[in-house]
Protein backbone atom coordinates (compact mmCIF):
# COMPACT_ATOMS: atom_id res chain seq x y z
CA UNK A 1 0.00 0.00 0.00
CA UNK A 2 2.99 2.24 -0.41
CA UNK A 3 2.44 5.47 -1.71
CA UNK A 4 -1.55 5.21 -2.05
CA UNK A 5 -3.93 7.84 -0.43
CA UNK A 6 -6.68 6.47 0.94
CA UNK A 7 -9.84 8.42 1.36
CA UNK A 8 -11.45 8.78 5.09
CA UNK A 9 -14.02 6.35 4.52
CA UNK A 10 -11.31 4.16 3.17
CA UNK A 11 -8.95 4.72 6.53
CA UNK A 12 -12.29 4.31 8.79
CA UNK A 13 -13.12 0.67 7.30
CA UNK A 14 -9.35 -0.33 7.97
CA UNK A 15 -9.21 1.08 11.27
CA UNK A 16 -12.29 -0.56 12.14
CA UNK A 17 -11.14 -4.04 10.95
CA UNK A 18 -7.90 -3.36 13.02
CA UNK A 19 -9.85 -2.46 16.30
CA UNK A 20 -12.17 -5.88 15.79
CA UNK A 21 -9.26 -8.08 15.47
CA UNK A 22 -7.89 -6.48 18.34
CA UNK A 23 -11.17 -6.59 20.73
CA UNK A 24 -11.24 -10.35 19.29
CA UNK A 25 -8.09 -11.07 20.53
CA UNK A 26 -6.42 -12.24 17.14
CA UNK A 27 -2.89 -11.33 17.17
CA UNK A 28 -1.89 -14.22 14.27
CA UNK A 29 -1.37 -13.28 10.58
CA UNK A 30 -4.29 -11.29 10.22
CA UNK A 31 -3.90 -8.91 12.74
CA UNK A 32 -0.56 -8.36 11.51
CA UNK A 33 -1.49 -8.18 8.32
CA UNK A 34 -4.06 -5.34 8.93
CA UNK A 35 -1.41 -3.31 11.23
CA UNK A 36 0.90 -3.51 8.25
CA UNK A 37 -1.80 -1.63 5.86
CA UNK A 38 -2.16 0.84 8.81
CA UNK A 39 1.28 1.89 8.41
CA UNK A 40 1.33 4.36 6.13
CA UNK A 41 -1.99 5.54 7.38
CA UNK A 42 0.13 6.20 10.35
CA UNK A 43 3.05 6.85 10.10
CA UNK A 44 3.24 10.63 8.42
CA UNK A 45 0.80 11.56 10.64
CA UNK A 46 3.69 10.88 14.17
CA UNK A 47 6.10 12.54 11.88
CA UNK A 48 3.75 15.38 11.92
CA UNK A 49 3.07 15.06 15.33
CA UNK A 50 7.28 14.85 16.13
CA UNK A 51 8.12 17.51 13.69
CA UNK A 52 5.53 19.79 15.62
CA UNK A 53 7.30 19.17 19.06
CA UNK A 54 10.61 20.86 17.56
CA UNK A 55 14.61 18.92 17.31
CA UNK A 56 14.24 16.09 19.55
CA UNK A 57 16.57 16.22 22.79
CA UNK A 58 18.13 12.44 22.42
CA UNK A 59 20.59 12.75 19.46
CA UNK A 60 19.93 8.68 19.41
CA UNK A 61 16.32 8.88 18.43
CA UNK A 62 14.91 10.14 15.30
CA UNK A 63 11.12 10.86 14.30
CA UNK A 64 11.68 7.10 12.44
CA UNK A 65 12.16 5.76 16.08
CA UNK A 66 9.27 7.51 17.23
CA UNK A 67 7.45 5.91 14.69
CA UNK A 68 8.15 2.51 15.40
CA UNK A 69 7.92 2.73 19.19
CA UNK A 70 4.42 4.13 18.58
CA UNK A 71 2.83 1.45 16.25
CA UNK A 72 4.79 -1.32 18.84
CA UNK A 73 2.48 -0.24 21.22
CA UNK A 74 -0.45 0.07 18.72
CA UNK A 75 0.85 -3.86 18.31
CA UNK A 76 0.74 -4.99 22.21
CA UNK A 77 -1.79 -2.47 23.33
CA UNK A 78 -4.34 -1.47 20.69
CA UNK A 79 -6.75 1.07 21.86
CA UNK A 80 -10.66 0.07 22.29
CA UNK A 81 -13.74 1.47 20.57
CA UNK A 82 -14.60 4.80 22.14
CA UNK A 83 -17.75 5.76 22.58
CA UNK A 84 -19.48 8.07 20.50
CA UNK A 85 -16.47 8.26 18.25
CA UNK A 86 -16.18 6.00 15.41
CA UNK A 87 -12.92 3.67 14.61
CA UNK A 88 -10.82 5.95 12.61
CA UNK A 89 -11.32 8.98 15.44
CA UNK A 90 -10.00 6.08 17.74
CA UNK A 91 -7.06 4.84 16.63
CA UNK A 92 -6.02 8.49 15.59
CA UNK A 93 -6.86 10.13 19.07
CA UNK A 94 -4.27 6.86 20.51
CA UNK A 95 -2.12 7.91 17.97
CA UNK A 96 -1.51 11.63 18.92
CA UNK A 97 -1.67 10.94 22.84
CA UNK A 98 1.05 8.41 22.49
CA UNK A 99 3.06 10.03 20.38
CA UNK A 100 2.72 12.86 22.64
CA UNK A 101 3.55 10.98 25.99
CA UNK A 102 6.85 9.16 24.24
CA UNK A 103 7.69 12.51 23.30
CA UNK A 104 7.36 14.10 26.92
CA UNK A 105 9.38 11.35 27.97
CA UNK A 106 12.31 12.45 25.81
CA UNK A 107 11.84 15.84 26.11
CA UNK A 108 12.14 15.78 30.43
CA UNK A 109 14.71 13.16 29.88
CA UNK A 110 13.00 9.84 31.02
CA UNK A 111 14.01 7.65 28.02
CA UNK A 112 16.76 5.04 28.48
CA UNK A 113 19.95 5.63 26.17
CA UNK A 114 19.41 9.91 26.43
CA UNK A 115 23.01 10.47 26.59
CA UNK A 116 23.92 7.90 23.99
CA UNK A 117 25.52 9.06 20.75
CA UNK A 118 23.78 8.11 17.30
CA UNK A 119 24.02 4.74 16.05
CA UNK A 120 23.71 3.97 12.40
CA UNK A 121 22.66 0.79 11.94
CA UNK A 122 24.22 -1.87 12.52
CA UNK A 123 27.08 -0.60 13.55
CA UNK A 124 28.58 1.28 16.91
CA UNK A 125 29.84 4.04 17.17
CA UNK A 126 31.25 4.46 20.63
CA UNK A 127 32.00 7.73 22.22
CA UNK A 128 35.60 9.20 22.89
CA UNK A 129 37.80 7.37 20.43
CA UNK A 130 36.35 4.28 19.67
CA UNK A 131 36.08 2.64 16.59
CA UNK A 132 32.91 2.41 14.76
CA UNK A 133 32.36 -1.45 14.45
CA UNK A 134 30.57 -3.07 12.44
CA UNK A 135 28.32 -5.73 13.39
CA UNK A 136 29.58 -8.62 10.57
CA UNK A 137 30.15 -11.37 9.69
CA UNK A 138 34.22 -10.25 9.56
CA UNK A 139 35.82 -6.94 11.16
CA UNK A 140 36.63 -4.84 8.72
CA UNK A 141 39.89 -3.47 10.02
CA UNK A 142 43.35 -5.18 8.37
CA UNK A 143 45.64 -5.07 11.75
CA UNK A 144 45.36 -8.60 13.02
CA UNK A 145 45.45 -7.01 16.49
CA UNK A 146 43.08 -4.45 15.57
CA UNK A 147 40.78 -7.85 14.36
CA UNK A 148 40.41 -9.14 17.11
CA UNK A 149 39.56 -6.29 19.36
CA UNK A 150 36.39 -5.72 16.94
CA UNK A 151 35.91 -9.28 16.93
CA UNK A 152 35.60 -9.43 20.70
CA UNK A 153 33.53 -6.12 21.02
CA UNK A 154 31.16 -7.47 18.68
CA UNK A 155 30.75 -10.74 20.09
CA UNK A 156 30.28 -9.11 23.86
CA UNK A 157 27.63 -6.81 22.15
CA UNK A 158 26.03 -10.02 20.51
CA UNK A 159 25.95 -11.73 24.38
CA UNK A 160 24.34 -8.37 25.61
CA UNK A 161 21.77 -8.31 23.19
CA UNK A 162 21.14 -12.22 23.68
CA UNK A 163 20.18 -11.51 27.36
CA UNK A 164 18.80 -7.62 26.98
CA UNK A 165 17.14 -7.45 23.26
CA UNK A 166 17.27 -11.35 21.85
CA UNK A 167 14.82 -10.40 18.67
CA UNK A 168 17.92 -8.07 18.27
CA UNK A 169 19.99 -10.66 18.42
CA UNK A 170 18.12 -12.87 16.21
CA UNK A 171 17.92 -9.89 13.41
CA UNK A 172 21.96 -9.27 13.42
CA UNK A 173 22.46 -13.35 13.13
CA UNK A 174 20.34 -13.55 10.27
CA UNK A 175 21.41 -10.27 8.75
CA UNK A 176 24.77 -11.94 9.40
CA UNK A 177 23.97 -14.94 7.86
CA UNK A 178 22.59 -12.65 4.71
CA UNK A 179 24.50 -9.69 4.29
CA UNK A 180 23.77 -9.04 0.63
CA UNK A 181 19.50 -9.54 1.59
CA UNK A 182 17.27 -6.20 1.38
CA UNK A 183 15.43 -5.36 4.58
CA UNK A 184 12.13 -6.83 2.75
CA UNK A 185 13.88 -9.77 2.15
CA UNK A 186 15.56 -10.20 5.83
CA UNK A 187 11.80 -9.94 7.04
CA UNK A 188 10.58 -12.78 5.34
CA UNK A 189 13.64 -14.40 6.19
CA UNK A 190 12.67 -14.05 10.02
CA UNK A 191 8.96 -14.89 8.91
CA UNK A 192 7.94 -11.42 10.23
CA UNK A 193 6.53 -8.21 8.61
CA UNK A 194 8.75 -5.28 7.43
CA UNK A 195 6.88 -3.09 10.47
CA UNK A 196 8.25 -5.42 12.86
CA UNK A 197 11.86 -5.61 11.20
CA UNK A 198 11.99 -1.64 11.42
CA UNK A 199 10.50 -1.73 15.31
CA UNK A 200 13.26 -4.56 15.76
CA UNK A 201 15.94 -2.56 14.21
CA UNK A 202 14.67 0.68 16.42
CA UNK A 203 15.09 -1.25 19.40
CA UNK A 204 18.34 -2.92 19.01
CA UNK A 205 19.53 0.55 18.02
CA UNK A 206 18.72 1.59 21.19
CA UNK A 207 20.39 -0.87 22.49
CA UNK A 208 23.54 -0.25 21.45
CA UNK A 209 23.68 3.25 22.51
CA UNK A 210 23.32 1.41 26.00
CA UNK A 211 25.77 -0.92 25.25
CA UNK A 212 28.12 1.96 24.50
CA UNK A 213 27.69 3.92 27.25
CA UNK A 214 28.32 0.57 29.46
CA UNK A 215 31.45 -0.38 27.94
CA UNK A 216 32.92 3.32 27.60
CA UNK A 217 32.70 4.25 31.34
Amino acid sequence: MAGVTLSEEDERILCAKFLDLARSGERGQAFRSCLEELFPVLKPRIMRICTSWGPLQDAAVEPEDIVHEVLSRLQGSPPTHEPRCNARVTVLKWIKTTSARILLDLKQGRESGSHGGRVQEPGLNGPGTRRAVEITSEPSAEDPETNAQERQLVERFMEFLRSSYPKGAWYLETRRAHPQASSNELAALMGISRANLDQIVSRTRRQAVRFNRMTSS
